[in-house]
């Protein structure tokens, strides 16, 4: 039996239930939100011709398309959060670069993207980390 004094601190590694549902949207609207603009890019024609128009041979925008789709998909779930995140950040980063190449100004967006995703990742490795440290604890004999 755990005392009560170490319930609460446990639940407070974890974070308030507000914060733990804050994160899951957040983290459900990065993925959506990038994964839908991904899919325009990959889908829908007048983004490929403005692309193709720019000089960006077609194959990088399918490839950052792809890439992104599927790192969106990955950071939807628990155990795949870090590649997910990791992908989507470094996908940001060809996309910038690929705005700058063509002559464009990178959206600003790109600034919120990734602290956001950074703050996702870090809460969910602080829940994992709690996590891990509470079933050590309670392994410990009193």
């Amino acid at each position: 039996m755990v005392p009560r004094h170490a319930q609460q601190e446990m639940h407070n590694d974890r974070g308030s239930p507000t914060l733990r549902i804050a994160i899951v949207v957040l983290q459900i609207a990065l993925a959506a939100v990038l994964s839908g603009q991904a899919a325009v890019l990959v889908f829908h024609e007048p983004a490929a011709r403005e692309l193709a128009d720019l000089g960006c041979p077609n194959w990088v925008r399918l490839l950052l398309g792809w890439a992104e789709i599927s790192a969106g998909v990955l950071f939807l779930f628990r155990r795949t959060v870090f590649v997910g995140g990791w992908g989507l950040i470094l996908v940001l980063i060809a996309a910038a670069t690929l705005h700058i190449v063509l002559g464009k100004f990178p959206p600003l967006s790109y600034l919120v993207y990734v602290p956001a995703i950074l703050v996702v990742m870090t809460a969910v490795s602080n829940t994992a980390v709690s996590r891990t440290w509470q079933e050590l604890r309670e392994k410990i004999p009193d």
